[in-house]
């Protein structure tokens, strides 16, 4: 387990308001880890291809 994770774990131990809210956390930095790893396989450039009008 990660560092990160048994800091964690410490904080919510009796506390559910602080884990649900931790959890929101550990979302939003899987999702960030999750962007950050398509932008270094396609680079921070890469768009979704988009329907032209013509």
């Amino acid at each position: 387990m990660r560092q990160e994770g048994k800091i964690l774990g410490l904080i919510v131990k009796n506390l559910p308001w602080t884990q649900i809210f931790c959890q929101y956390i550990a979302l939003i930095y899987v999702l960030d880890q999750a962007v950050k790893d398509i932008e270094s396989q396609f680079g921070k450039e890469f768009k979704l291809p988009m329907k032209r009008d013509s």
